[in-house]
C-alpha cells in the first residue's frame, strides 16, 4: 500500500529485544498438538503464520489425517476451516462423526444413539467451530479461499487454522506448462495468506512411485 514504509532493523543492536520477545512469545505462542503421540514426540507443532504439508501414497489416509487434525485443533480450543476439493462433504462428515464418537464408521448407522450421546457430549467440551466447505465442484485457489475467510469474517466467524485437502485439487492463478510452476505459485499463495491471517495451514500432497513400501517418508 502506499502507506506502507520497508523497515531494515540492526541485528547487532537488537539482542534486549530479541530476548523480550522471546520472553513474551514463550508463555504466548500456540503450537498445537496433533495427538498422535509417537508424531507430537518427533516433531514440533505449527504456528500461526506456518504451513503443513502430509506426504502419503496414494489412498493411504491423507484425507483422514487432516479431518483427524480438524478435530484435534478443535479439541484444543481453535476454530477450524476444513476445505474438502476432492472427498464429498457426505463423506467427511461421516468420518468426522466416527472420529469424535468412536463408533466404527461401517456401522454408524447402527448406534444413531450413542452417536448423538457422544456427541452433545463433544459438542459440551469444546464450544469451538469446526467448519465445511465442500469444493469437490472446483473453482478453488488460494485467492477464493482468502475471499472465503473475509466473507466469513464479515458474517462473524474467524478462524485459528484452515485445512485444504488437498493441493493437487487447487486451482493456479496463472496456468503453466509444467505443473511444478503451478504448484510454486500455490504454496507461495498459501504461506503468504496465513501469514496475513495468522492461521495454521495444512494441505496434503501425494508421493511419487514406488514409496508404497516406505514406513517413513
Amino acid at each position: 500500500s502506499k502507506n506502507h514504509r520497508p523497515t531494515v532493523s540492526n541485528y547487532l543492536t537488537t539482542l534486549p529485544e530479541r530476548i523480550q520477545r522471546r520472553k513474551h512469545h514463550a508463555s504466548t505462542i500456540r503450537r498445537p498438538w496433533t495427538y498422535i503421540d509417537p508424531l507430537d514426540s518427533l516433531v514440533l507443532g505449527l504456528a500461526p503464520g506456518e504451513i503443513g504439508l502430509l506426504l502419503a501414497p496414494f489412498k493411504r489416509g491423507k484425507s483422514l489425517m487432516l479431518q483427524w487434525l480438524a478435530i484435534a485443533y478443535v479439541l484444543q480450543h481453535l476454530n477450524v476451516l476444513l476445505i474438502t476439493l476432492e472427498t464429498p462433504k457426505s463423506v467427511v462428515e461421516d468420518r468426522l462423526d466416527s472420529i469424535i464418537s468412536q463408533v466404527p464408521i461401517k456401522v454408524i448407522n447402527e448406534y444413531p444413539q450413542t452417536l448423538a450421546r457422544r456427541f452433545r457430549r463433544f459438542q459440551a467440551m469444546v464450544k469451538k467451530q469446526l467448519n465445511i466447505y465442500d469444493g469437490t465442484q472446483g473453482g478453488v485457489s488460494i485467492q477464493f479461499v482468502e475471499q472465503l475467510l473475509m466473507a466469513e469474517r464479515d458474517a462473524g466467524r474467524l478462524y485459528d487454522a484452515v485445512l485444504i485437502d488437498y493441493d493437487d485439487e487447487i486451482d493456479p492463478v496463472v496456468k503453466h506448462k509444467d505443473r511444478r510452476f503451478e504448484f510454486a505459485d500455490i504454496y507461495r499463495d498459501f504461506r503468504q495468506m496465513v501469514s496475513r491471517w495468522g492461521l495454521i495451514g495444512w494441505t496434503a500432497a501425494q508421493t511419487q512411485r514406488d514409496t508404497d513400501n516406505l514406513k517413513i517418508l
